[in-house]
């Protein structure tokens, strides 16, 4: 017990079954976790803090289920009671101090999908909300400052869920309980190793494929392992390398084995450690016990941290930066659980109806701030005059436009344009409109085999990167084709909402120079019949964000709004651009 008392986190424990070395585990989980959200490069298995996570809460709480039915003490309300006390407080302080800065900061795309995670993350939803919106359009992930309450959503849909098995099978006993646990464990492990191949998504985000998880804890809880002093010690440090290896090497290339492996150290330093044993002293050392003590908060301020400093910044933040920044939210983390986390959680210095009433209360307010974000889209007039910046010709809505010209042939005698690619190559459909006379051109855009039917009609061929050469052999053979390459906006669109609208004209982001040098790689490889597109948004100062009346030229820095493509296509005309293959824009046009 001595180890309890020496750190200046906590006061002394007088809990018998409190295990320091599960909080030195704890912050052995948080900090790769930070550092792969910080995208660290030597983090990129980071990911894996969050299983250790979840293990762990699967032996404490099935530990604490069982203690309390032996003794005829256990109820599920009062532990939904406990549960909410531990998780609601400081998740709502964060969101509380959070919301105005993103408010302030972020453009209405970043304001909307806040706003959906305010409300998901509320009602421990953000998991299946993040399933829901995966895709090609998703925001970005470092401009997202909740995006790290997925995991708080499996917990506690596994802490609804949990209780209610084990009381229904309580009477079938220990044994009972292991059989079933057991057969579950079998069916999501299972279902989890389907959908990493089938449903990757689904995988990551949903309960019933993470539920083996929580199962290995249960199985610690209920039959624990005694061994003698030298086994014990080779299995705690097999388990120990077990998850250094996993987060540090196998994670970052093998998200399966890597998962498996973290697990399984988790499994065994939960079974074997005890006072005495070399990894126990280890991980049971004041700083990663208090490190371990503030994990919750210290896990809930770090990604709004690294985010809303992405979301203000033109430029990517440095590793130095970043460093500070996870240190703020270790500093913040800390005062969350002295004067928030430990308070809400003694009834003695919270009622039960001070609880409810100030967190309904709360709740009710940030749950009507992220619906009225999401309904509103982001509240666009608060960056955008609606008159000057249109909606309808920004975002997905204007790139899917170009799907008008998805026709199955040719119709016309007109000059025969040819458009292959995705969304890049819509954007390139625009560009043309804008740039050239396309009263007397056919456009037709595909992203399929039927292009292989048109190509041999077509006057001329624009291949859109990423497709490049080679995904259509039957077009490479065209003369009249065209690769056209990528673009890209910079690190950070948002910082632009915060810019006085009268100053916003021609706005640049620093320049790409990786950009730049990848740019000259490809056009290389492929010749004189690459047309390259980043020239016409970069120069010496940066890379153009805004054209001259200060509206965007891209809404999420990889595809062009409206006037985005005249940009474009304006500079694709004064370059000299195509003016031999394709009908010149009539004047004033």
């Amino acid at each position: 017990m001595a180890e309890l008392t020496s750190h200046p986190f906590k006061k002394p424990d007088v809990n018998p079954d409190y295990r320091a070395d599960i909080d030195g585990l704890r912050a052995i989980a948080l900090l790769p976790v930070m550092g792969y959200h910080a995208g660290f490069e030597g983090f990129k298995g980071g990911y894996l803090g969050v299983d250790i996570f979840l293990v762990i809460s699967g032996y404490l709480i099935t530990r604490l289920i069982l203690k309390e039915a032996d003794e005829s003490q256990f109820s599920f309300f009062g532990f939904l009671e406990r549960r909410a006390r531990r998780l609601l407080p400081a998740l709502l302080l964060v969101i509380l101090c959070i919301s105005p800065f993103a408010w302030v900061w972020m453009l209405p795309d970043a304001l909307e999908n806040y706003g959906q995670s305010v409300v998901a993350s509320l009602f421990f939803g953000n998991n299946i909300l993040l399933y829901l919106t995966a895709g090609y359009w998703d925001l970005e992930a470092q401009f997202k400052p909740l995006l790290h309450t997925w995991s708080l959503a499996i917990e506690e849909q596994y802490y609804l869920f949990f209780p209610l098995l084990v009381m229904g099978l309580w009477k079938l006993g220990r044994r009972g309980l292991w059989v079933v646990f057991a057969l579950l464990f079998v069916l999501s492990g299972a279902a989890w190793l389907w959908a990493m191949q089938a449903a990757p998504e689904a995988a990551f985000y949903l309960l019933p494929f993470r539920g083996w998880e929580f199962l290995l804890g249960s199985f610690c809880a209920l039959r624990s392992v005694q061994l003698s002093r030298w086994p014990s010690e080779l299995f705690a440090l097999l388990g120990g390398i077990l998850i250094l290896w996993s987060l540090f090497v196998t994670g970052g290339h093998d998200p399966i084995l890597g998962r498996i492996l973290v697990c399984l150290g988790s499994v065994l330093l939960i079974q074997v450690l005890r006072p005495g044993l070399v990894v126990h002293w280890l991980l049971a050392r004041p700083v990663l016990v208090g490190l371990g003590l503030i994990s919750y908060s210290a896990y809930l301020w770090h990604q709004p941290v690294l985010a809303l400093a992405g979301v203000y910044s033109a430029e990517a933040p440095s590793d130095l930066f970043l460093l500070g920044l996870l240190g703020m939210a270790i500093v913040l983390g800390w005062a969350s659980w002295r004067y928030v986390e430990g308070p809400f959680r003694d009834r003695d210095i919270v009622s039960r109806r001070s609880f409810l009433v100030t967190v309904l209360f709360i709740g009710a307010v940030l749950a009507g701030f992220g619906l009225a974000a999401h309904q509103s889209k982001g509240f666009p007039a608060r960056v955008w005059d609606p008159e000057l910046v249109p909606q309808a010709q920004m975002g997905p809505e204007f790139n899917m436009q170009a799907m008008a010209y998805r026709a199955p042939a040719f119709q016309t005698d007109k000059a025969r344009v040819l458009v292959i690619g995705n969304s890049y190559a819509r954007d390139w459909v625009h560009v043309l409109r804008e740039g050239f006379d396309h009263e007397a051109m056919e456009i037709v855009y595909r992203n399929d085999r039927r292009v292989c039917d048109l190509a041999s009609s077509a006057n001329v061929i624009f291949v859109v990167t990423p497709v490049g050469p080679g995904k259509f052999e039957c077009v490479d053979r065209q003369s009249a084709v065209y690769y056209v390459g990528s673009k890209t906006f910079g690190a950070n669109l948002n910082w632009i909402a915060r810019i006085d609208p009268a100053n916003r004209a021609l706005l640049r982001n620093p320049p790409d120079t990786a950009r730049v040098q990848a740019e000259k790689k490809t056009a290389g490889i492929i010749g004189p019949r690459y047309l390259s597109v980043q020239p016409l948004l970069e120069n010496a100062d940066g890379v153009v964000i805004t054209d001259q009346q200060g509206r965007p030229l891209s809404h999420d820095g990889f595809h062009l709004t409206q006037w985005g493509a005249e940009f474009v296509a304006d500079g694709l005309v004064k370059r000299g651009d195509l003016t031999d293959v394709l009908p010149a824009r009539v004047n004033g046009d």
